[in-house]
């Protein structure tokens, strides 16, 4: 199993590091460069990870250990903020400490395949030593098989130093490839994001030709590897009638020979090799040899591609955090912050050198606690406002529990928001809405109060001139009367929304308050009809000038409630009255009073109108007093009877179906 070490003396560091390799890689914990170098040592590592900012990494030691033929794959952990450590250059790979998981296990894998690689190279230099007769020159004409070999040692070396730079990496492949079988013309062909195989290095090519070459993924030497997972040969497929497509596109080449390059099942690129400079064919260990190092390259190629993928994924994910309006926080499974971005830093005032790596607690409370709770528990918050006690001030908060690959919680992100100013601006609009909603409404007030006084001054001046006149008397008795009661009714009603009375509680039959109010509507029973407990009336409101039919249903025994009579009374006939107003000239109005098929200790007293139309707002705000304004009456009714009947410990819905208005009202039913 391949081997990972790390010089570290900080433990949240090597929990990190056990938990991102998860038991897939043989991992330890080391305090000594020397041991972690040592050769056949327990502790000696593939990949050896140096953190500068907690291990104590002598430079010149570290130099020594960079000049060793077999070593370990050094990557160096530097803290962000802090210089460049001594030393910290002789290392293969350099990362910041808080590099994000996906990058650095990208950058361990990396390493192992490097270090993998270079033993490959190191194990075919010997097999090809042992060979050779122990008599033998080491080299003749200065391109010996040890020469050659060592040079693409050499070279492999570059590609080990060349990380993640896919320039460098094709062009040291290139350079090796050149030393190994000295091919006459040499292309690397890797695919792009238009899934086509362009060539991004080659030699002996027109550089015209390489520019505008594109080779489609369906068709020609890319079907070709796909049908057949092996290494393309020209004059075998020109032989092949079906695949002369891939010969003419090799030929465009200028190839002999072509290697595919595979990483789990994924053709990522093609090497094109022209004919050697020698003349002389390529031989199956050459061939060989050339598919197993394109096969490395290939992961090291699919492994940079990766790492850029994520790196821009990562660095546009910073780029909106950076940027967005509201706070974000994220902690990682040990309860570390690993994100504070600049809006959090302005709402919690809190710098990010002083959050960010350090332990949740770190935050004010009680943020780290549902931070916590979130990733352990899973109570995920959705635009929640909480109280900080310390600073006396609110947040509205938002939380969402991360998981990794096998759903196990990983970490924790909270949006936070500063809701001050928004609960500002819904103030300052309701308080406009309702300025506004007030002025329409004593504008209508006025004319209310306006229209009875005026026909009443218009009388008054006329009776010393007519008083003897008997019809005008009657008149002036019935229009001043009538006028007068509807200014006492709508003050009564605006008495009653402006304070709280107090009510003559008493025990009262439903029964008798309900006729009480029908009665002072002028209702006059015509005639009976159907059940004995049925009857129809003929309704008269002073705001209506023709009568409408009414049916009451009322149950013969008595229904004892407690309340006030007189105010009770008031509030059944600002409903009927309400009723009356809104019902059309052929429609009629249903009385029913019952006790509660829901609660037989409640009464209930239902009052449908038909046909009759109420708009969706006005259904919204029937029960407001200050938007009840409507174009023909300024009727505040309802929001009166609903302040009365919840006094008396009832409740007051409004229902029906299109066409029609319901009231339904409950009272607690009590016995004498």
């Amino acid at each position: 199993m391949r081997t990972v070490r790390v010089l570290s003396r900080d433990a949240g560091l090597a929990a990190r590091l056990r938990r991102l390799l998860n038991g897939r890689l043989d991992f330890g914990v080391g305090g000594s460069l020397s041991r972690a170098l040592e050769p056949g040592a327990a502790g000696q590592a593939d990949v050896l990870l140096l953190d500068f900012g907690s291990a104590n990494v002598d430079p010149d030691e570290l130099a020594a250990a960079a000049a060793i033929a077999s070593r370990p794959f050094l990557v160096g952990l530097l803290a962000p903020d802090d210089p460049v450590p001594p030393g910290a250059d002789r290392c293969d790979l350099a990362l910041p400490r808080d590099t994000p998981d996906a990058p650095l296990r990208l950058a361990i894998d990396q390493g192992l395949r490097m270090r993998r690689l270079e033993l490959e190279v190191a194990s075919l230099r010997r097999d090809r030593t042992r060979r050779e007769p122990a008599l033998a020159p080491a080299a003749t004409n200065g391109h010996g098989s040890s020469t050659v070999l060592g040079t693409v040692l050499k070279e492999l070396g570059k590609l080990l130093s060349a990380h993640f730079d896919i320039e460098r990496v094709v062009e040291f492949f290139l350079d090796a490839i050149t030393e190994l079988v000295r091919p006459g013309r040499v292309a690397l062909l890797l695919v792009d994001d238009e899934h086509r195989y362009r060539p991004r290095g080659f030699r002996g090519l027109d550089p015209d030709l390489a520019e505008r070459l594109r080779l489609e993924s369906g068709e020609g030497l890319a079907d070709w590897f796909r049908q057949h997972v092996r290494l393309a040969v020209r004059g075998e497929l020109e032989r092949e009638p079906d695949w002369l497509d891939a010969a003419r596109e090799l030929a465009l080449l200028g190839g002999e020979v072509a290697v595919p390059l595979w990483v789990q099942a994924k053709l990522v690129g093609i090497l094109v090799l022209g004919p050697r400079v020698t003349g002389q064919p390529y031989g199956s260990e050459d061939l060989e040899r050339l598919f197993t190092l394109a096969s490395q390259v290939a992961m090291a190629v699919e492994d940079i591609a990766l790492f850029n993928t994520v790196r821009a994924q990562h660095s546009f994910i910073e780029q909106v955090l950076t940027h967005l309006q509201s706070g974000a926080i994220t902690i990682d499974a040990s309860g570390r912050v690993t994100r504070f971005n600049r809006r959090a830093e302005q709402i919690l005032e809190l710098s990010l050198g002083d959050v960010l790596g350090q332990d949740l607690r770190v935050l004010p409370s009680p943020l780290g606690d549902l931070l916590y709770e979130t990733m352990r528990g899973g109570r995920e918050l959705r635009l929640v406002e909480v109280e900080l006690p310390r600073r006396q001030s609110t947040l509205e908060l938002s939380t969402s529990r991360i998981l990794d690959a096998a759903g196990a919680p990983c970490g924790a992100v909270m949006l936070l928001d500063d809701p001050t100013p928004r609960h500002k601006l819904h103030r300052e609009r309701q308080a406009s809405q309702t300025l506004d909603l007030l002025n329409r409404v004593l504008l209508r007030l006025t004319d209310e109060i306006k229209n009875p006084l005026v026909s009443i001054y218009t009388f008054l001046e006329l009776l010393p001139h007519r008083y003897e006149d008997p019809e005008f008397r009657e008149t002036f008795l019935a229009v001043v009367g009538k006028d007068t009661q509807r200014l006492i009714s709508l003050v009564d009603k605006l008495i009653t929304l402006a304070g709280d009375r107090d009510y003559k509680v008493d025990f009262c039959d439903f029964r008798q308050l309900l006729h009480d109010a029908l009665e002072e509507l002028s209702v006059r029973l015509e005639r009976s009809k159907g059940p004995s407990d049925a009857a129809l009336f003929l309704l008269q409101v002073p705001e209506r000038a023709e009568q409408l039919t009414a049916i009451l249903y009322a149950p013969q025994e008595g229904l004892i409630v407690k309340a006030d009579r007189e105010q009770l009374t008031k509030a059944i006939g600002y409903l009927v009255r309400f009723l009356a107003n809104r019902v059309d000239a052929d429609g009629r109005v249903a009385i029913h009073l019952q006790t509660s098929p829901e609660d037989p200790g409640r009464v209930r007293l239902s009052l449908t109108g038909r046909p009759a139309q109420l708009s969706t707002l006005e259904r919204e705000h029937l029960f407001s007093p200050l938007t009840i304004a409507s174009d023909k009456l300024l009727d505040v009714g309802p929001g009166v009877t609903q302040k009365i009947v919840e006094a008396h410990g009832g409740t007051l819905t409004l229902g029906g179906q299109e066409g029609e208005i319901r009231f339904v009202l409950t009272l607690p039913r009590t016995h004498q």
